[in-house]
Parts: structure tokens; C-alpha cells; sequence
């Protein structure tokens, strides 16, 4: 557990060709999340950094008996010269081996340790740099190995040899930031979450520094991003927006030989040999779930099949609509068990279903609860009880096309309480099993 710069790549080579196998934790998780992996995965030594990040002496008071070694800093790595440690397994000889273990967002629940074999990251290589299809170019190919994130970092700047660009450690990335970086050196792209593809657009002096700068292209992931914000961005640079998962890796992305399809950012045409097939979800044939299904040549495998074998095919759990009038791409929507989507003025984000909930007779009922903006003064006389007439009409359109039973009633709208805010995973998702479990007593008395 350390701060997101470099050490990050070299501990997981260093860590496989000493021989182990190394976690690697986001520093937004909270403890009981991190107890759960560690305990999970049988963790025994903890890496850290000098300072320490906050979530470290809390983990360590959880867990007194585990070992802790403070890692040097990049500084020190690079000044220094350090005798060669050998690696020599062949790639078949390790390919089944773990590389390194992720963790899940947290989503859905606590966050799931997700082991990646050598093999997963050679299958993701091989996927991302597919030729594309006649009459189409490859999104992926655009900017690989520009995401700050560990295994993509590790994976496609090897492959590709593009030059990653790493912020200061100890600090967290903002648009701000980033128009720091850039005047110190070029960057070409970004990939960004959607709270900071948001303060790009609604800033009008950092959107228009970065053009100034010749930033030509951001893609995000990890969460929804209203229409407004979107096409701010996709009027200045290249943009588009990545889906995957953990267990799966992103899913490689084609577009139409020619002009860029500025207006279709918020859309995604996947490589055929993704295997994704799009499968009816709703009754008004609006929502499909993407499935992954195993491609027969086994030189075209794709990722997550190293994770499970056994499988033939894989259920996202992810719910894509189609586009009204252009085949092949998709918009996301939510997961699965997320029923509506909806974005009004003051709610701080499309708030998810907190999720069927059962009473002590079995019934089942759907609940919506509303996160606010900051801005937003919850306290005023009356405001509560505007908002949900507000969403209700909104609501009650959208239970028309779905059946009775799952319907959300009017008096199932809850208005978070600006003291009880919902618990976020670092990509800006409501974690759903925490919100329910801090709103456990208002949804119980639904």
C-alpha cells in the first residue's frame, strides 16, 4: 500500500521474479474492504512507503500479525545500482503462473481479489492490437499504454513502448494537476474517470488550457457521464469511453474508417473477435446484457477465459442499449440488477436501485435512493418534497415500460441525508452494499 507512482510496475516484476505473489490495493478502499482481501488471499507481509498513507495504520491495528516492509522510494531506486536478480522461466513455463492480484472495484459489495496469470496479460496484448476489421480502425490503438494504472501501465508500455506518464506521489489527480504536468512535458492522451472529464468540461480555463497544450484525446471509464459534459469534451478533442472490467479487461473498440464520430462518444462498436453478443434483458427489448462468448480459436482467446476455463461464455452482468438508427454500437447503462437510470438537476449522480430488499415475509419491493450535490441545501423548508415530485415524474415514465412487479413506488424515493453520504469506490460508483448497509433502517421501514 503506497502512493501511485512507479514503485507500483517495479514491485510487480520485482515480486514475481522473486518469487511471489504481490496484491496490489487501492488506497480508497476502506478497511473492512482491505481486511477482507487480505484475509482472503492469506496476506502475510504488507509493503508500504515512507510516509505512510492513512489506510496503513488502520489496517495494521486490524491486523497486528502482519510483517512490514517499507519499500524505498523511486528516487533511491534509480540513484542507486543494484546487482541483476535472473528470471529464467520461459514464458510457458510461467504463463499459468500469477503475475500479480487486482481487486474489484467494490461496486457490488466488498472488493474481490482477482488473480491475473502471466497468460491474461499476453491475451489482453494480443486482443488490443488485433488488425481491425475492413472499413474500420481501432480505438485501442489511438493511445496505448497512456493509463495511469498498474496493469495497463506495466502491460502496454512494454508492448508498445509508449511512454507513460506518472503524477507526483502523495497527491491526487485532478484536471488542475494535469495542467501542471503538461507544461512541463507533452501529453498526447488521457484516460480519466468522469468526475474529471466533469471538471474539464465545467472549467472553462482548464478545457481551454489543455487544448492550447495540444491534448488530442481523453477517454474515460469506471461510471456514467450526463450528455451536457460529454459533448463539451467531444467538441475539442478525440473522446470516447472505455467498458470493461476487472475480471475481463477493456473491451477493444472499432470505429468507421474515415472522420471521427465525434457524436458517438458516449457509444462503443467492439472488435469481433471480443465476442460480445448483446442479449435481451428487458421486456421492451430496450436493455440487453452483454455476454462474452468464447472465441473457438483458441489464438484468439480472450482474457477472462483465463480466469475461468471452464466457461464457454462469460455474463458481464453489464446492460447495453442500442443505438436508435446506427448498427453495432451500444451505449452502457447500468448493471443489470440497476433498473433505472435518471438524471435531474440536483441530484449529484444517477442514483442506482439500492436493490431488492426483503421483508421478513419474502415480499420484494425496489427502492430509489437520491444522492444530492454538495451545493444542494437538503435543510431547506419544503426542498425535499419539490425533489420528489421532481423525480417522480421521471420515475413514473420509466416504470411504464417495465412490469408492475418492478415498479418503483413513489414512496420508495429516498433523499440521502446530506450527513450519511453514499460510499464511493475510487472510480466514483455508489458502492451498492454499503449504501444499503447505512440506510439499512429506511429501507427496512419501506
Amino acid at each position: 500500500m503506497g502512493w501511485n507512482d512507479l514503485i507500483y510496475v517495479t514491485m510487480v516484476l520485482g515480486a514475481v521474479k522473486a518469487g511471489y505473489k504481490i496484491l496490489l490495493v487501492s488506497l480508497y478502499n476502506s478497511n473492512e474492504g482491505n481486511i477482507g482481501l487480505f484475509n482472503a488471499l492469506d496476506c502475510q507481509v504488507l509493503t508500504t512507503t515512507d510516509p505512510v498513507p492513512l489506510g496503513v495504520p488502520v489496517l495494521l491495528e486490524s491486523m497486528p500479525k502482519l510483517r512490514t516492509i517499507t519499500v524505498p522510494n523511486v528516487n533511491e531506486l534509480l540513484d542507486n545500482s543494484y546487482q541483476h536478480f535472473p528470471f529464467i522461466k520461459t514464458f510457458n513455463e510461467a504463463k499459468s503462473e500469477p503475475l500479480v492480484c487486482l481487486h474489484t472495484s467494490g461496486t457490488t459489495g466488498l472488493p474481490k481479489p482477482v488473480i491475473y496469470p502471466h497468460d491474461f496479460v499476453s491475451t489482453y496484448m494480443r486482443i488490443a492490437q488485433l488488425a481491425s476489421s475492413e472499413g474500420f480502425e481501432s480505438r485501442e490503438k489511438e493511445y496505448q499504454g497512456t493509463r495511469v494504472s498498474s496493469i495497463n501501465a506495466l502491460s502496454e508500455s512494454l508492448a508498445n513502448q509508449n511512454i507513460v506518464i506518472f503524477p507526483l506521489p502523495m497527491e491526487r489527480v485532478t484536471a488542475s494537476s494535469l495542467v501542471e504536468i503538461m507544461k512541463h512535458t507533452p501529453v498526447d492522451a488521457l484516460c480519466a474517470p468522469p468526475w474529471m472529464v466533469h471538471e474539464i468540461a465545467t472549467n472553462p480555463k482548464i478545457l481551454e488550457e489543455l487544448v492550447s497544450r495540444k491534448l488530442d484525446a481523453i477517454w474515460y471509464g469506471g461510471g456514467d457521464l450526463p450528455q451536457q459534459f460529454g459533448d463539451i469534451i467531444t467538441s475539442e478533442f478525440k473522446f470516447w469511453n472505455s467498458n470493461g472490467s476487472t475480471e475481463t479487461s477493456p473491451f477493444p473498440n472499432i470505429y468507421k474508417s474515415g472522420e471521427w464520430p465525434a457524436e458517438d462518444w458516449k457509444y462503443q462498436c467492439t472488435h469481433p473477435a471480443a465476442g460480445l453478443e448483446y442479449r435481451v434483458f428487458s421486456d421492451d427489448d430496450q436493455l440487453y446484457e452483454a455476454v462474452i462468448v468464447q472465441n473457438s480459436d483458441t489464438g484468439f482467446e480472450q482474457p477472462v477465459f483465463k480466469h475461468y476455463p471452464d466457461l464457454k461464455e462469460y455474463s458481464t452482468k453489464d446492460s447495453f442499449s442500442p443505438h436508435p438508427t446506427k448498427e453495432g454500437l451500444w451505449t452502457y447503462r447500468g448493471r443489470t440488477d440497476d433498473m433505472i437510470l435518471v438524471v435531474v438537476d440536483n441530484v449529484a449522480t444517477l442514483m442506482v436501485p439500492a436493490g431488492n430488499f426483503f421483508n421478513e415475509r419474502f415480499a420484494t419491493k425496489t427502492a430509489l435512493l437520491v444522492d444530492l450535490k454538495d451545493s444542494v441545501d437538503a435543510t431547506a423548508l419544503g426542498y425535499r418534497e419539490r425533489l420528489i415530485e421532481e423525480i417522480w415524474i421521471i420515475v413514473n415514465g420509466i416504470n411504464e415500460k417495465y412490469r408492475e412487479e418492478a415498479w418503483v413506488r413513489k414512496e420508495c424515493i429516498i433523499i440521502a441525508n446530506p450527513q450519511k453520504s453514499l460510499p464511493r469506490n475510487p472510480k466514483g460508483s455508489i458502492q451498492r452494499a454499503g449504501a444499503m448497509k447505512l440506510y439499512a433502517q429506511e429501507l427496512e421501514s419501506l
